[in-house]
């Protein structure tokens, strides 16, 4: 009997853990899905001549200068910022950065352009970013070491998640901690800095969703923030969470807004083990809500999803993976953040990380490797329009 009821106690507490760590990872329903649709526009076809890899490059924004519309790309092999001229389907300037001397930053990562005279780059410096004018010429160096902080926190600079200037001040994200001895990050805190007058401060340390604090060793690619900038606030969100962080750099307010996974989402099983095999399958098969674009012509966030892929294949880098996957991009709306829509859009054909907006809709690059109409003498992109 005593065995019986200590039994029946112990199925108990299970199905009561079992319900509370489903429960802590519950997603939003998927309701009041709105019935928009991203349609196919014109061809962006641009010439590059033998200097530029056209599947190597990663938009960095749309511009307005004059009466002129412009695009800024990285071009990381070269060194390069690009800037092309949309009207004239040109290249307009090829800001070419340093690795060595007065002027050097090492191997170029991302930028945040705001004009020619005023780019902010990161180089292979963790704590330093620089301002740099369109000659590749530093104008200022800033260099980001919070009081007390870890020297093993670099500054975070991805192309979904790079340091933006925002009213006058530098916004960016450091790394989460690592635990040196089991060789994996510690997922608890990330910490948003703000670098304004002489020296960099906390602006506010943000938590990791609940899923990722689990004592796994997560890959990169499935906790690495999204970041864009958003009616003069920060928006971020992260590949394993349904939800989008609105940060207010006045207040240091975090606001979440809830949205609705993909139709067939399957939650992320947490990694047993650091091994290249491990996160090899992640990359193939997780659902990730991997990068966030926020169109304010529109007033419209595009989310971009990977989807599992549909064959499985052999990849010798894990970045591969994730740019050969089909995907759904959700346009979620800009003020009550509800789905408006959803599109799906096909393996092996576009290269998601190069994509922009103009006034005229979302444009994404179709120089995917793996797309047999891929062009190398020319960088070429797709224009999506809304359809309501």
């Amino acid at each position: 009997m005593y065995q019986r009821k200590l039994f029946l106690l112990s199925a108990v507490f299970l199905c009561v853990v079992l319900f509370s760590c489903k429960s802590s990872h519950k997603r939003v329903p998927r309701t009041n899905i709105g019935n928009w649709k991203l349609v196919k526009g014109d061809l962006l076809n641009i010439p590059i001549d033998s200097t530029v890899s056209n599947t190597a490059q990663t938009a960095i924004d749309y511009h307005k200068i004059g009466d002129s519309s412009f695009i800024t790309v990285g071009d990381g092999n070269g060194n390069n910022l690009l800037v092309f001229n949309l009207s004239a389907k040109q290249l307009r300037k090829k800001i070419h950065f340093q690795k060595d001397g007065p002027n050097g930053i090492g191997k170029f990562h991302v930028a945040d352009f705001i004009g020619y005279d005023s780019i902010l780059v990161r180089g292979d410096h963790k704590h330093k970013f620089y301002l740099m004018d369109s000659t590749g010429t530093i104008k200022h160096t800033y260099e980001v070491k919070l009081p007390g902080s870890d020297e093993g926190r670099p500054t975070l600079a991805t192309t979904g998640c790079r340091p933006m200037l925002l009213n006058g001040k530098i916004i960016g994200l450091l790394n989460p901690n690592v635990n040196q001895a089991e060789h994996k990050y510690v997922l608890t805190d990330l910490p948003f800095f703000v670098y304004s007058g002489q020296s960099a401060k906390m602006l506010r340390s943000v938590s990791f969703p609940e899923l990722l604090k689990d004592d796994h060793s997560w890959p990169m690619f499935e906790w690495e923030p999204a970041v864009c900038k958003y009616k003069g606030a920060i928006v971020y969100t992260f590949p394993v969470s349904d939800s989008i962080y609105v940060l207010d750099v006045n207040s240091e307010k975090v606001k979440a807004y809830g949205v609705p996974d993909v139709e067939g989402y399957l939650l992320p099983s947490p990694p047993s083990e650091v091994a290249v095999t491990t996160w090899g399958r992640a990359a193939k098969s997780d659902y990730l809500n991997y990068l966030l674009r926020y169109d304010p012509f529109k007033n419209v966030f595009y989310r971009f999803i990977l989807h599992p892929l549909e064959k499985d294949a052999n990849y010798l880098d894990f970045y591969s993976t994730l740019v050969d996957r089909p995907m759904t991009i959700q346009i979620i709306d800009g003020d009550d953040f509800t789905v408006k829509g959803e599109t799906k859009l096909a393996a092996k054909t576009f290269f998601f990380l190069d994509s922009f907006v103009t006034p005229d809709g979302l444009y994404i690059s179709n120089n995917n490797q793996a797309n047999p109409e891929n062009q190398e003498d020319f960088i070429s992109y797709t224009q999506f329009k809304i359809s309501k």
